[in-house]
């Protein structure tokens, strides 16, 4: 089982919440393993900070037993930390972390930062570049992309590229929260339009009965923008049928 082979990772990926794509980017290195969530809440200077103990019990009640226990990543959100990249408790944290990450378990970390970009995120990194070395900065912006995304699609699903940029067009114009919703609508069309046949799904097919379409997760979820694809489908037949 692979780890993601460095001390830490900052994750750039233009989305506010980064919890779902955190783990896709963890399966697609391999890795399989005990994974925490945590996000690290601001907590003003002379106020109590209670985030080091709020970490421990995170840690100490996640289900570890039957993974591999000689690995754990630990996925934590610094984005309330944004402009406060200089304050005594941010490094009091990661003073921290650099003591825990050699514990009973061989801790890697993924941080997340909200949507912010690599410049905004180049204060936080290089205070995890003092203290856990070895990192690296990470860009999945899979889902705020319209290429990137119609690449995955047809990676992933028999979609041709027609019919895969439509798609994207939609997800990231409605900005999907995640691979999830993705691949949930993505499975579902694929095993509706052409259940276990080969070759690519072709954005006519697709269009041939558009009640399948309309009729899925992907049809629900973005109603409006479906609608919008038929009538542009139907001028498109009109068209063809009076030339």
């Amino acid at each position: 089982m692979k780890g993601i082979e460095k001390a830490f990772v900052f994750l750039v990926t233009g989305k506010k919440d980064n919890e779902g794509i955190a783990f896709h980017y963890l399966e697609k290195e391999g890795y399989d393993g005990a994974r925490v969530v945590f996000k690290l809440d601001y907590t003003a200077p002379y106020h109590n900070f209670t985030s080091i103990r709020d970490f421990q019990n995170v840690i100490k009640y996640r289900p570890f037993e039957g993974v591999n226990r000689k690995m754990a990543v630990a996925i934590i959100d610094l984005s309330d930390w944004l402009g406060h990249e200089q304050e005594d408790y941010l490094e009091i944290f990661f003073k921290y972390l650099h003591d825990f990450k050699n514990s009973f378990y061989s801790y890697e970390f993924i941080f997340t930062a909200g949507d912010a970009d690599e410049k905004k995120m180049k204060d936080l990194y290089m205070l995890a570049d003092e203290y856990l070395y070895e990192g690296e900065t990470v860009f999945e912006r899979t889902l705020v992309d319209k290429q990137a995304l119609v690449d995955y699609l047809m990676e992933e699903y028999p979609f041709d590229k027609k019919s895969a940029e439509k798609f994207a067009g939609v997800f990231v114009k409605n900005q999907v929260k995640g691979f999830v919703q993705v691949n949930r609508c993505m499975i579902e069309l694929q095993q509706k339009i052409k259940p276990g046949r080969r070759g690519k799904i072709t954005l006519k097919e697709i269009c041939r009965d558009f009640a399948v379409i309309e009729n899925s997760k992907f049809g629900r979820f973005y109603e409006e923008d479906v609608k919008q694809w038929k009538q542009e489908e139907i001028l498109i037949f009109e068209r063809g049928e009076a030339a």
